[in-house]
């Protein structure tokens, strides 16, 4: 449902009130969870900040291609984030989507509570 695109009263009447509760439920839910996730996201994007910062700290004497082992690893974390960081950025992206949408359906459930007969 594009609860943000409703643009008449008649269309506010056509939509469920059981119906609107149960997906503004599901969008508290998802709220909820982003939330946890969101935060479990950022600590191991921290560790693997600091795990590069570590990297570009280490020197490695017997390997004589050191430089160039260490600028691999560095790669291959700083791309392993790159996509992580990629694939979070749709996720936020989502979850405004759906923050915006909750905010729609607390005023729609407002005025479905007013104006449409029960």
């Amino acid at each position: 449902m594009r609860y943000p695109e409703l643009s008449n009263v008649g269309d506010i009447c056509r939509i469920k009130a059981d119906k609107l509760s149960t997906d503004m439920q599901n969008a508290t839910e998802f709220v909820n969870r982003f939330k946890a996730l969101k935060a479990q996201y950022e600590a191991q994007i921290n560790c693997a900040n600091k795990i590069g910062q570590s990297i570009k700290d280490v020197t490695l004497p017997d390997v004589a291609q050191a430089p160039g082992v260490l600028k691999s690893m560095i790669d291959a974390l700083e791309g392993d984030v790159r996509s992580v960081s990629v694939e979070e950025g749709k996720v936020v992206e989502l979850a405004e989507k759906i923050d915006f949408s909750q905010k729609a359906m607390i005023t729609i459930r407002k005025i479905h509570r007013s104006m449409c007969p029960q």
